[in-house]
């Protein structure tokens, strides 16, 4: 089991007040190198530095934003956007930076779609308006999410 911040400053503390570093160690999750490490870095420094080593990001700010939006747009229209079409390797960093997107599997409905059955469809469509006289005052174009509930 890997130890948290909390327990790690907690086992960093009980050696400060006096106890052995071998009893702490026994006592707590935080291995021998991570206690030794975190008590050199409060020598060091006065508390405890957590400097993620990260690199540095290179797309700016504004384009990511851009992106982030487009994915949500493309969410909201139900066509999910895969790690394909967003450059492989941000895909994971623009979710970590950005929690309102997220993964979603096709529901088994949208799933099965296919062609014949989008041929029988319109076939059932155009049998069912044959023989109505419509004009274009009476074609409403809908999709499927002003339907959807949440």
């Amino acid at each position: 089991m890997v130890a948290t911040v909390e327990e790690i400053l907690e086992a960093v503390r009980r050696v400060q007040c006096g106890e052995l570093k071998a009893a702490v160690v026994r006592s707590s999750p935080v291995t021998r190198t991570t206690l030794f490490h975190y008590i050199k870095m409060v020598k060091e420094h006065g508390t405890v530095i957590k400097d993620k080593r990260v690199t540095k990001q290179v797309l700016p700010a504004t384009i990511e934003d851009d992106i982030v939006e487009w994915i949500a747009a493309m969410q909201r229209r139900g066509r999910p956007v895969d790690r394909e079409q967003v450059i492989r390797g941000w895909y994971q960093k623009i979710r970590t930076r950005n929690p309102i997107l997220s993964s979603q599997l096709l529901s088994t409905g949208r799933n099965a779609v296919n062609k014949e059955g989008i041929i029988s469809c319109f076939n059932s469509l155009i049998r069912a308006c044959v023989g109505f006289e419509y004009d274009t005052s009476d074609v409403y174009n809908v999709d499927e999410t002003s339907f959807k509930t949440k």
